[in-house]
C-alpha cells in the first residue's frame, strides 16, 4: 500500500503538465502511466500562447521552442487542390513561432509535437522532489472512502497489483477513461463524429517540389470539399498527413497511402517514406461534471474536442 496526496492517472501531456504544476507548488504527487515509452505517432502539435506561458512558468519554454519548428519557419496555412495544383486561399500567421514577446504575452504560439513535448515535460517532473512517476502501471479501479481514495493499479511489467491511498485522484487517462466510466459521468454535446486516417511520413525539403513554399498547415480540397491535410512536424522532413472519411477509417489496411501521397503532391517523383499509418475518430462532447467527490477529470477524460488548432491539448493544459 502506497500513500500520496495526489494520484495522477495518465502520463500523457495533461498528466505530465499537472505533475509539473503540483511539483512547482510543493504538492507531492504520484503519476502513473500504463505505456512504457512515449507516443511514436504524431498527435497534437499546435501550442497556443497561453500554454507557452505555462511552460515558461515551469521552466521548459526554451526547450519547447528548441524542439519546435526552426525559428523563422513560416507558420503559414493555405488551401489548394494539390501542391502543384491551384491555390485557393492563404493565411499568413506572422505572430506565430517567434522568440520575442507579443503585445499581449511574453510568449507566442509554437509548434512542438507530442513526440518531443512529452519527454521534455517528463524530464522536468524529475526536477521536483515531490513528484514520483511510474510507467507500465495501469489504473484499474478506485473506492472513495471518508477523507481519501483507495485506487487499485497493476504493475504491468511485474504483474503485481498495488493499492494507492491518496487524498485526490486526477483522471488524465484520455477519452476512453475507465475512471469516468466508474463514476458514471456522461459526456454530451454535438452529434458530430469524424473519422480519419493518420499517415506519418518523411519527405525532406518537400517545398522544393512545388511552388507554394514552406507552410505549417496545408488543406487539400476537391469537388466535395476538404479531404486531406498536411501538418508540419519538425520544419525539415517530418509530416502528418490526415485523410477525412469513414472509408479511410473502416479499412485502413486497404488504403493505398502511396497513391494518396502522390495525389496530394500532384506528381510522382517526390522522395518520401511512409513511417506509420493509424486511424482515429473525433467528437465534440463534454462531461456533465469535472469532479465527483475527491476525483477530478482533466483533458480528454473531461472533454473530447476536434483537434483543429490544437484545441484538445491546449484545453487540457488549461484544465490542470
Amino acid at each position: 500500500m502506497i500513500e500520496t496526496p495526489v494520484l495522477i492517472a495518465g502520463g500523457g501531456p495533461v498528466g505530465l503538465a499537472l505533475a509539473c504544476d503540483l511539483g512547482q507548488r510543493g504538492v507531492e504527487c504520484l503519476m502513473i502511466e500504463q505505456n512504457p515509452g512515449f507516443t511514436d505517432h504524431p498527435k497534437a502539435s499546435a501550442i497556443n500562447a497561453r500554454s507557452m506561458e505555462f511552460f515558461r512558468r515551469w521552466g521548459v519554454a526554451e526547450k519547447v521552442k528548441t524542439a519546435a519548428a526552426p525559428e523563422g519557419f513560416p507558420h503559414t496555412a493555405f488551401y489548394c487542390t494539390s501542391l502543384t495544383g491551384f491555390e485557393i486561399a492563404r493565411v499568413e500567421r506572422a505572430d506565430h513561432g517567434k522568440r520575442t514577446p507579443s503585445k499581449i504575452s511574453p510568449e507566442r504560439p509554437q509548434r512542438c509535437n507530442q513526440i518531443w513535448l512529452d519527454p521534455i515535460l517528463l524530464e522536468r517532473t524529475a526536477g521536483w522532489p515531490g513528484v514520483t512517476s511510474w510507467r507500465q502501471c495501469r489504473f484499474e479501479r478506485f473506492v472513495e472512502k471518508t477523507g481519501h481514495v483507495e485506487s487499485t493499479v497493476t504493475d504491468v511489467a511485474r504483474g503485481e497489483t498495488r493499492t494507492i491511498v491518496s487524498k485526490y485522484v486526477v483522471d488524465c487517462t484520455g477519452g476512453r477513461s475507465p475512471i469516468r466510466a466508474q463514476l458514471g459521468v456522461d459526456m454530451k454535446g454535438s452529434d458530430y463524429l469524424g473519422f480519419f486516417l493518420s499517415v506519418f511520413v518523411k519527405a525532406p525539403n518537400l517545398w522544393n517540389y512545388h511552388d507554394k513554399g514552406p507552410a505549417a498547415l496545408i488543406e487539400f480540397v476537391d469537388a466535395k470539399g476538404a479531404w486531406l491535410n498536411l501538418v508540419l512536424l519538425d520544419g525539415r522532413e517530418l509530416y502528418r498527413m490526415a485523410a477525412r472519411g469513414k472509408q479511410f477509417y473502416d479499412e485502413p489496411d486497404r488504403i493505398d497511402v502511396e497513391a494518396m501521397f502522390r495525389r496530394m503532391c500532384g506528381r510522382d517523383d517526390v522522395p518520401h517514406e511512409i513511417l506509420d499509418v493509424r486511424r482515429w475518430s473525433a467528437r465534440n462532447v463534454v462531461a456533465d461534471s469535472y469532479r465527483r467527490g475527491r476525483v477530478f477529470l482533466a483533458g480528454d477524460a473531461a472533454h473530447l474536442n476536434h483537434p483543429a488548432s490544437g484545441i484538445g491539448l491546449n484545453t487540457g493544459l488549461g484544465d490542470i
